[in-house]
């Protein structure tokens, strides 16, 4: 079974010049888009990322997410998207309990990252992905101009633990409930959640459809990438949606 990455650097192997991604004034083609996130997958490697760690993510829709995300994938570990709406107890909570190991965040959440930081020692590493560099954390824009273009060659195995949570695409979901409770959700909703998403993304990123991600900037509830009842918004990327 082919992984989410690997369908980024297919795409980039048949469609360099195609353009792949749109967000405000960033446009990146299928060779721009899988070299900028092999850069930063060989960073999180460098830093000492493994297969099956868990990278927590909160963001509001952005090209940075998109990287990110595909980042993850190719250097085999698991996206833990967090909503942008949480508040700090629940951010550290859900943080703790996946044994993340990274957090990646929007400049709009420094607030909230300073607030939790110090109760998770567990993250060594804290990403800042956009807006103004700051001294505390790591910068995402820095990062990536250091970064190494080439694949970062990390076999993934059906039986890996990246390709275990929904089925391949290596996502963990967290719902949460009526009284703000977050719970890992592994059952077989996720599982079946996981053929549409894996479905919906082979099909957007297939040769037949050769087509590109719209990325906007609004706090839409999941849509195009993520469209299933079952899972919920993480409203993160839930503006994306498949263009000509």
């Amino acid at each position: 079974m082919i992984n989410t990455g690997e369908l980024l650097a297919r795409n980039a192997r048949k469609f360099p010049e195609k353009e792949a991604l749109v967000y405000e004034g960033n446009r990146y083609t299928y060779r721009e888009l899988n070299d900028t996130a092999n850069k930063l997958a060989n960073r999180l490697i460098a830093l000492g990322l493994e297969k099956g760690d868990k990278v927590g993510m909160m963001s509001f829709n952005s090209d940075s997410f998109v990287i990110t995300y595909f980042a993850v994938m190719k250097a085999g570990g698991i996206v833990v998207p967090l909503n942008f709406r949480l508040a700090g107890p629940e951010t550290e909570y859900i943080l703790e309990n996946s044994d993340s190991s990274f957090f990646v965040f929007g400049n709009e959440f420094l607030p909230l990252t300073g607030e939790i930081r110090e109760r998770l020692p567990r993250i060594e590493h804290w990403i800042l992905a956009d807006g103004e560099a700051d001294a505390d954390y790591m910068y995402l824009p820095d990062m990536l101009e250091k970064g190494d273009p080439s694949e970062p060659g990390v076999e993934i195995g059906l039986f890996d633990e990246s390709a275990i949570i929904f089925d391949n695409v290596g996502l963990t979901a967290y719902l949460i409930g009526s009284y703000g409770v977050a719970s890992r959700e592994l059952l077989e909703d996720a599982l079946n959640a996981a053929k549409v998403i894996e479905e919906t993304l082979v099909r957007s990123l297939a040769a037949e459809l050769d087509r590109q991600m719209l990325v906007g900037s609004g706090s839409a509830e999941m849509t195009g990438i993520l469209n299933y009842p079952g899972i919920g918004s993480t409203g993160s990327i839930g503006a994306i949606a498949w263009g000509d």
